[in-house]
């Protein structure tokens, strides 16, 4: 409040640390009484707090270019009442070789990176960061992985992650490195970091598994129950199964479900605005989780629609007015790897709507069905960039030696990524002759 709500996370830690820098001097914040308090903690533990303290509702984010930190009338009604708020003691960044990705990282690269993460994130139904966080981004952006290996050292990136979304960022990235001329950097190890979080999470698993409540589990282990409700989110989005209704009331969950069919699961925001008071945003975040771990084995759900079986997910790909459920649709075919929906692929591939052509093209290369390949080849011509791309990764992935004139008729594109991508499936057809 001293600073009268008109500042950014960022500038807030840089209050709280004590900083001197040409703004907060300018702007005379190096006399204000919170100045400093906070220097026994670094910049980043206090934007890690501030981040709790906007997911606990104390405050909120306004804006979308240069988003400000706004007070909540929660916050002030807990302040009035003397109540103690605890929030989660980050990791020692004394004791972690850190670096500043912000100055290291290729911001050219990082906002490519974010885009394809978003056209990913829209085509699967799910927040982008589900995907990758900012923080994974910005590593992929400072290091500049160009194989499976380097890759996997990002932190973020799992096996699970690695097979399912290694492919489209190995090639953009691989790309940008060849027209800039940009040279992989050794990425130093995350893993003691990885390990404490697995850990923790860990933790919070076993005392699930002794019948313990959130708050319970909150109590035992000194957080605040929006941590360990944070890491239900990780373990069930890993594959746990933890039934919610233990969390979240069944009527409840039936009515988020259908605002999260309305809205979309991109912003909590809106989505708690449209529920009401009654329901808080850690039973949203426990039924966005649940949904989008169910989403990835293709029991997507809409306002009008359960899809139980692959019949009803062909028919949806087919006929759905709504581009994002076909686009659903064609990636949980796609995963199944199931042969029979091929010529309905093919013929989704003639969609309307870009993604849902992309995602059709992407199906067909983890299929691998020869009957694809005329329905890819035209996809070569596209006019959308990453559905040319994805028609030529799989026509690589599905390894008939005809593609191979058909690819380098379009050596020389002016996008460089769709050439690295030409050139790789090129490879991988003429090694499996």
């Amino acid at each position: 409040s001293q600073v009268n709500e008109r500042f950014g996370m960022s500038y807030i830690a840089d209050i709280l640390c004590g900083s001197k820098n040409r703004r907060i001097i300018g702007n005379r914040h190096d006399n204000l009484t919170s100045h400093g308090t906070g220097k026994e903690y670094s910049k980043k533990q206090w934007q890690i707090y501030l981040r709790e303290l906007i997911q606990l509702d104390y405050l909120k984010l306004e804006g979308d270019k240069y988003p400000i930190v706004k007070l909540t009338p929660k916050l002030s009604d807990d302040l009035s009442k003397q109540k103690e708020i605890l929030l989660t003691k980050p990791v020692d960044c004394t004791k972690i070789t850190q670096i500043d990705y912000d100055k290291e990282m290729d911001s050219g690269l990082f906002e490519i990176l974010r885009v394809l993460r978003k056209e990913i994130a829209n085509a699967e139904g799910m927040p982008p960061y589900i995907i990758f966080q900012d923080s994974s981004l910005k590593e992929m952006a400072t290091y500049f992985p160009r194989n499976v290996s380097d890759f996997s050292n990002i932190s973020g990136v799992g096996e699970s992650k690695l097979e399912k979304y290694g492919g489209p960022f190995l090639e953009t990235i691989d790309a940008y490195c060849i027209e800039h001329k940009i040279e992989s950097k050794q990425i130093q190890s995350n893993k003691h970091l990885a390990n404490t979080k697995t850990s923790t999470i860990q933790e919070t698993m076993e005392l699930y598994k002794q019948n313990l409540t959130i708050e319970e589990i909150a109590q035992k282990r000194g957080f605040v129950p929006g941590t360990i409700v944070s890491h239900f989110e990780e373990l069930i989005l890993s594959g746990e199964e933890i039934p919610i209704d233990k969390f979240v009331d069944i009527h409840k969950q039936e009515r988020i479900m259908e605002v999260l069919s309305i809205l979309g699961s991109e912003k909590l925001k809106p989505i708690k605005e449209k529920l009401g008071d009654e329901y808080t945003y850690d039973e949203i975040r426990l039924v966005m989780a649940y949904n989008m771990r169910n989403s990835s084995v293709g029991q997507m759900n809409n306002d009008s629609l359960v899809l139980k079986n692959f019949e009803n997910i062909a028919s949806t790909l087919l006929s759905d007015s709504n581009g994002n459920n076909r686009a659903k649709a064609a990636h949980v075919i796609g995963e199944s790897g199931n042969p029979s929906f091929v010529e309905i692929l093919c013929i989704a591939t003639e969609d309307s709507d870009g993604n849902v052509r992309r995602m059709a093209a992407s199906a067909l290369g983890k299929i691998k069905d020869h009957r694809a390949i005329d329905a890819l080849t035209n996809l070569l011509y596209d006019n959308k960039p990453q559905v040319r791309q994805y028609a030529i990764k799989a026509l690589g992935n599905i390894g008939n030696e005809k593609s191979i004139s058909k690819l380098e008729e379009l050596e020389g594109d002016s996008i460089p990524y769709i050439n690295t991508a030409i050139k790789i499936a090129i490879g991988k057809i003429k090694q499996s002759k």
